[in-house]
């Protein structure tokens, strides 16, 4: 009974990370690769449309609803984002070049990356905090 026990403690030893890391890469199934390209036929412009986020919103189990976060790209410029927009859903499969469109269309433009938090940078422009009263 204690060689079981004995056993039993030495199979349930965690994975080291650096084994779990070195799995491989990254699935094409991941959710998060979704990726879509689509042509702007106004101006002419290819454009790639990425999932950056998805969530769920609503009343758990009864009242969810999808949403996914999608961030636009130029093909020629592929790591730079331009827009990003919110939509209902969480798979980029079911739609058409045309909801993409209209999306791209309604979207916002893309912050700049930040170096600083948004706190710092307001605390900055105050000055240094008053001391004393």
């Amino acid at each position: 009974m204690a060689e079981e026990e004995d056993q039993e403690s030495t199979d349930r030893r965690p994975t080291p990370v650096r084994q779990a890391m070195e799995a491989g890469e990254p699935s094409s199934k991941d959710p998060m690769a979704e990726n879509r390209s689509f042509l702007d036929p106004e101006d002419g412009q290819e454009w790639i449309a990425r999932v950056s986020g998805r969530s769920t919103s609503g009343v758990l189990p009864l009242r969810t609803i999808s949403i996914m976060e999608l961030t636009f790209y130029r093909v020629r410029e592929p790591d730079l984002p331009v827009r990003h927009a919110l939509c209902q859903g969480d798979s980029m499969g079911d739609m058409e070049d045309g909801e993409l469109l209209q999306l791209l269309r309604t979207s916002r433009p893309h912050p700049p990356p930040t170096s600083q938090s948004p706190t710092r940078e307001r605390r900055r422009r105050r000055g240094p905090p008053r001391r004393g009263g």
